[in-house]
Formats: structure tokens, C-alpha cells, sequence
């Protein structure tokens, strides 16, 4: 068979929109708008079906035995998304009907920041990655607790995996900061089905200093 050296006839739709689209726009805008895309998405009835149904994830509503039981909790997927993307815990049911296992909020911080000014998000097209320099913004762990108490109220979020990222807020000094942490875990453990303490960010002055053994 003849092999066409036209890569675009190979190209799915995603990889169509992300050149033509998504790639022209500024990193952080581009997330936002798939945010709210998947938002309004998400919130026509029937979607939820749907998207399940397009994705071949299992009907939430029907226990299986996945064989995936990590933290006690069953994971329908292997996949899991990552603390980052759905920072202020706005979507997390959605994107377990996209097909992750569980899905991971954050980082949050004790008290809301705006976080660093911008640009913080850089696009790499040519090495197919990101650079992220956000610095933890966020509305506040009260806010997500008040967002995932509504979610844990519905069936299909008593039985969703959600885990949830806790940061040291930018204001608090280090030698406090096993108060600001204890403040977000006090809030947000009810509604996690775990959390993450979040010690490793570059963004935020001096965190990686709490991973010292002093």
C-alpha cells in the first residue's frame, strides 16, 4: 500500500483542535475555556450518560469489582487525574465521567491567593509540555469543602474517588505552617477519600524547605 506523507489525514479531531485552536491561545486562557466548555457540557441532561457511554466508562451506579482497590476505595479506571487541572474542585464528577479512575482537587491552600502574576503557564509545542509557574491560586479551602459537600450529597458523588491536594498558603510563615495545613485537612477531610499534602512546589518560597528532616 502507498504511505501518504500528508500526517494530517492521520490526525484526530483533538489533535485538529489543540493546532488550530487551543495551540493560539494563552495556556492558562485555553484551560480555563475547557473548564467552562466541559462545565455547560456536563450540565445538559443526559450528558453525563453520554459522555460515560463515549469514554466506555462503567455506570457509577452499579458496583463492580474492579480488581483496583487502592486506599480503600474501588477505582474504576487505572487512570487518575492529577491535582492541577480542576484546582477549586468545580468538576470533579465530570471528569470521572470522561473516564478516570479518580480524580484529584487542588492544591488548595488554607486561605484563597490569586497566586503568581502572569504569565505563569507556558506552552512547548515541541517538546509536548507544559510550564507551570501558578503558585497555588485558588478561592480558599473553605470554598472547595462548601463544593465538595454539595457533590457528597448526590449518589454518584457519595461513590466518586476524589482526592484532594492541600498547599501551604503563600502568607503563612513556615514555622506556622503545620497549623495552615492542619486548618485545610480539617475542613476538606470529610469530603476527601484522601489527601495529599502537597511539599514539593517550586512556586511558593521556601515549601521545599518543609521536606528537610529538621
Amino acid at each position: 500500500m502507498p504511505v501518504t506523507t500528508d500526517t494530517a489525514a492521520r490526525r484526530g479531531p483533538y489533535d485538529v483542535l489543540f493546532r488550530h485552536v487551543l495551540a493560539r491561545l494563552d495556556p492558562e486562557q485555553a484551560h480555563l475555556l475547557t473548564l467552562r466548555a466541559l462545565s455547560l457540557a456536563h450540565a445538559v441532561p443526559g450528558a453525563p450518560r453520554l459522555l460515560r457511554r463515549a469514554t466506555g466508562t462503567p455506570d457509577p451506579m452499579r458496583p463492580a469489582d474492579t480488581g483496583r482497590r487502592v486506599l480503600g476505595a474501588e477505582h474504576s479506571s487505572p487512570l487518575g487525574l492529577a491535582a492541577g487541572l480542576d484546582k477549586d474542585g468545580e468538576l470533579p464528577l465530570a471528569f470521572l465521567d470522561l473516564g478516570f479512575g479518580h480524580v484529584e482537587v487542588g492544591t488548595v491552600t488554607a486561605k484563597a491567593q490569586p497566586g503568581n502574576p502572569r504569565p505563569r503557564s507556558f506552552r512547548l509545542v515541541g517538546d509536548r509540555s507544559l510550564i507551570n509557574r501558578m503558585g497555588f491560586n485558588n478561592h480558599g479551602a473553605q470554598a472547595l469543602a462548601h463544593r465538595l459537600a454539595a457533590a457528597r450529597r448526590t449518589e454518584r458523588g457519595q461513590r466518586a474517588v476524589i482526592g484532594v491536594n492541600i498547599g501551604k498558603s503563600k502568607i503563612t510563615a513556615l514555622e506556622d505552617a503545620a497549623e495552615d495545613y492542619r486548618f485545610s485537612a480539617g475542613l476538606l477531610a470529610p469530603y476527601a477519600s484522601y489527601l495529599a499534602i502537597n511539599v514539593s512546589s517550586p512556586n511558593t518560597p521556601g515549601l521545599r524547605d518543609l521536606q528537610s528532616v529538621e
